[in-house]
Parts: C-alpha cells; sequence; structure tokens
C-alpha cells in the first residue's frame, strides 16, 4: 500500500485526477487549480496523513461550502476569508457539478440552503480511491464507458488525438493540448539526444493517466509503482543503467525538493541509477519554475533540444569548448 500524502502530493494527485476526469486544469492559472484542487480534496476529506484509499464519496461525507473552506484552511494551507463560500459554490464546484464529479446532498433544496453540502459522486468517488495503483488505468476506462466520455463529451463522440512514436513500441495517441505537445517533444526529441537506446517503461496522458505503463519493467528496477504519482515519462537505458525520470511541465510539477525526495523514496530499492529531468517547451516557461528547481536534478528545453541545464549539487566549473 502507499505512503500517506503530504499536501503538496495531495494537490498534485488532486489536479491529475481532475485532468482525467475532464477537467481542463492546464489551462487556468496556478490560484486557479490551487482553489479547484482544494476543493476537491475538502469534497473527498483528503488531508495531510490521509491514503488516496481513504477518499469519501458523497455515501459518507457531504460537506457546506462554509465547512469545505475551515477543512482547506485548517488542513490544506489555504487563507480563504470564512465568507467566500458564494465563490466556492459558484467559481470552484460550478464546473464539478456540471460535469458530475460532485453532486449535492440535497438537490432538491433551495441553493441557499444553509444546510444544503457537497459530496463527490459515488462513481468518482470510487476511481479516486484507485489512484496511484495498479486498478487506476482500469478503473477509469470503465468509469468513461458507463457515463461516456470525460468532461461532459457525448459518447461515441470522435476525440482527436496526437500520434507519438516511442521507440522500441507502438505508436501511442496522446490527447491534444501543449501538455501532450510536450510529451511528445520529450519521447521523440529529448530521448534520442540524451537518452540513448533507453527503452520507454511509462507514458501519462492528460486524461488516462497510464497511458504506457510497464509495471513488470519498473518492479524488475526495484522502482516501487504503488507509492505515488508517477512523473511524466519514464525510460530506462540498459547500457547506462540509468532510470530517466521526466516532468513535462506546462502548468505545475517541476522536478522541485519536495518532489525529488518524493521520487528518490520510491525509488529507494532502484537497481539502476536515477536522473530526474524537468522538461519545458521554452526559456519563458521554465523561468517561471527556475527557483523551485532541486540540485542534482537537469533541466531540458524544447526550442533549445540540443542542450540540457544541470543543477549540479557539487563538483567544480571547468571549461568548456569554444
Amino acid at each position: 500500500m502507499h505512503g500517506t500524502e503530504t499536501v503538496e502530493s495531495l494537490i498534485s494527485g488532486a489536479l491529475d485526477i481532475l485532468g482525467s476526469f475532464g477537467v481542463r486544469v492546464d489551462g487556468m492559472t496556478d490560484r486557479r487549480r490551487a482553489r479547484i484542487a482544494t476543493s476537491f480534496l475538502a469534497l473527498a476529506g483528503m488531508r495531510r496523513g490521509k491514503r488516496w484509499s481513504d477518499v469519501s464519496d458523497v455515501s459518507s461525507r457531504a460537506v457546506r461550502t462554509r465547512d469545505m473552506i475551515k477543512f482547506m484552511n485548517r488542513h490544506l494551507g489555504e487563507r480563504r476569508s470564512e465568507g467566500s463560500y458564494d465563490d466556492v459554490r459558484r467559481k470552484d464546484l460550478k464546473p464539478l457539478v456540471q460535469m458530475g464529479i460532485a453532486v449535492e446532498s440535497m438537490p432538491a433544496s433551495s441553493p441557499n440552503n444553509p444546510s444544503r453540502g457537497y459530496g463527490l459522486s459515488v462513481d468518482h468517488g470510487r476511481v479516486a480511491r484507485s489512484y496511484g495503483t495498479k486498478r487506476w488505468g482500469r478503473d477509469l476506462e470503465e468509469l468513461v464507458s458507463r457515463r461516456g466520455a470525460t468532461g461532459g463529451e457525448p459518447a461515441g463522440r470522435t476525440v482527436e488525438k496526437l500520434p507519438v512514436d516511442v521507440p522500441g513500441r507502438e505508436r501511442v495517441l496522446m490527447s491534444l493540448g501543449r501538455h501532450g505537445e510536450l510529451h511528445k517533444l520529450v519521447i521523440e526529441e529529448m530521448l534520442p539526444r540524451f537518452c540513448h537506446g533507453s527503452e520507454v517503461l511509462y507514458v501519462g496522458d492528460a486524461r488516462q493517466r497510464a497511458l504506457l505503463r510497464d509495471d513488470d519493467g519498473l518492479e524488475s528496477l526495484g522502482f516501487s509503482v504503488g507509492s505515488g504519482l508517477l512523473p511524466d515519462v519514464i525510460a530506462y537505458s540498459k547500457d547506462r543503467n540509468v532510470l530517466y525520470l521526466i516532468e513535462a511541465v506546462h502548468s505545475s510539477n517541476p522536478f522541485s525538493a519536495a518532489r525529488r525526495r518524493e521520487m528518490g523514496n520510491m525509488g529507494r530499492g532502484c537497481k539502476a541509477g536515477i536522473a530526474y529531468i524537468s522538461a519545458f517547451r521554452s526559456r519563458r516557461e521554465f523561468r517561471r519554475f527556475a527557483a523551485e528547481i532541486a540540485w542534482d536534478t537537469a533541466v531540458w528545453i524544447a526550442d533549445e533540444p540540443d542542450h540540457v541545464i544541470h543543477f549540479d549539487g557539487g563538483g567544480a566549473i571547468g571549461p568548456h569548448g569554444a
């Protein structure tokens, strides 16, 4: 069973879950993303020290917006005004209710009824409880097949996909969007340049987290696959005996010190050396996160694909060729 979660990992996981459910979190500002993520966590009763298997749904937990604010301030590091409950209902909960992720405990009551509460739908709560486990991809697919495509799209609608050529494997189809485009650049441009001959063991996706997932390959290396949120791309070089953990950073989650520590714990028993890489589309996007990048990690920028920035924690500075 995977370990308990920090507030940072809970917010990251909540955004990943919501993205998989079809909420377009990539297009939100950082503050908007934090608000919708902490609202989701308050509905689920998730706070520091909880596991994703502890997620509650409306059958066991329904909370008023006032109580959600108290929960977020007390357990999730928020500082929301207690009088902002109407903003929570109109701005943070509205898209979740429209998509059926959140449901009302008293749907027939007046919107201004102070006893009216919200909770996660039973279906979405069940799927969220499998997050970070081998059941996640299967449970998510079952949810989509029952309720139609995530994100409120009608069942049977054809959704455009982005083809990605994965070295040594069949082509995969990724969800369209800037995040998917960066995944494609990492796999098709960065891996051949800097991770020569590596085999891709995992590829995430905005809608289906485990688009490609070789649990046997990861576990044979001693890397724990059930203890937390995996990075966007994982590849292994047998020649170099290096496992490359790569975050495709569009709007969150580079390899900060906390994220690197989390991945280090997952790879504690790994038989290969581990390289941590944060990938960005441009220098402009990299600058937004530069202060968060941890020592002993690397940065790759897609607009300048032939270079890597090394955040080296030690060693001397030496000359470079002209």
